[in-house]
C-alpha cells in the first residue's frame, strides 16, 4: 500500500502534467487567434479547462470565461 504522502505527490504530478498539456494547447489557440489577421484579442472554442489551468491563465493576466450551451462546454480567453 502506498503512503498518503506518495499518493499526494503522484496526484500533484498528474495535476501539473494535465495543466501543462492544457496550457500548451491554449497557447497554440492564442497564437492562432493573434495571427489570423482579424485584430482580435480573444479566442473561443469548445471544451473544458481544469481549474488549475484557469487559475494559471488568470495569474498570467488573461480573462477566462466559461460556460455551456446546448449541453456543450466552451471557454473564451481574452487578453
Amino acid at each position: 500500500m502506498i503512503s498518503a504522502r506518495e499518493a499526494r505527490e503522484e496526484t500533484y504530478k498528474k495535476i501539473e502534467s494535465n495543466m501543462e498539456n492544457e496550457l500548451i494547447l491554449v497557447e497554440k489557440k492564442i497564437k492562432e487567434a493573434m495571427n489570423n489577421g482579424d485584430k482580435t484579442y480573444s479566442t473561443c472554442y469548445d471544451g473544458v479547462l481544469s481549474q488549475e489551468t484557469i487559475a494559471r491563465l488568470r495569474v498570467l493576466g488573461y480573462k477566462v470565461e466559461y460556460g455551456s450551451q446546448y449541453n456543450e462546454s466552451y471557454y473564451m480567453i481574452s487578453w
